[in-house]
């Protein structure tokens, strides 16, 4: 069970690697409390903001055959082009176009699936509460009660 040997899918193994990318998780998280970092990290926030419009360009990209007898460069495009289109994305629309496009597409399945919903006696009408008091209405449905943990301000921001 103890291996030293790289990736030998180990219990312990797993927990130093679990270990090593919660640690890089927490200095990037506070790397980004600084403000200067928090800029130039802006063009990598606005491409995390937008994975499947960005994948979808890639294996579009990569089709064409495009720079396939280079592969740095077409690397270096890939990468250019991603980030660029990006953040020029990201400050004059908001979200990616694809990501725009599936959450449309839920939003109107959402509104179509509470549409059939039963009209009959109150109980089966669609109340609309506050995400903290549904919550804790669940929890004493399940024997809990009182509150999940959260601070107002935390349910506030889910």
């Amino acid at each position: 069970m103890i291996s030293r040997a790289p990736h030998s899918t180990s219990p312990f193994d797993m927990l130093h690697t679990l270990g090593a990318a919660t640690a890089l998780l927490a200095a990037v998280l506070l790397l980004t409390r600084i403000t200067v970092v928090r800029r130039a990290l802006l063009p990598l926030a606005a491409a995390g903001s937008m994975p499947l419009t960005l994948y979808t360009t890639h294996v579009l990209f990569l089709a064409t055959g495009a720079l396939n007898g280079s592969p740095g460069l077409q690397y270096a495009a890939l990468v250019a082009g991603s980030l660029l289109f990006a953040v020029v994305w990201r400050l004059t629309r908001g979200r990616g176009p694809l990501e725009a496009l599936v959450a449309g597409a839920a939003r109107r399945a959402r509104a179509w699936e509470q549409g059939r919903r039963p009209q009959g006696s109150p109980s089966e009408l669609p109340v609309r509460r506050s995400e903290p008091a549904a919550r804790t209405e669940r929890t004493e449905q399940n024997g809990w009660t009182g509150r999940t943990g959260r601070t107002e301000s935390q349910d506030r921001h889910r």
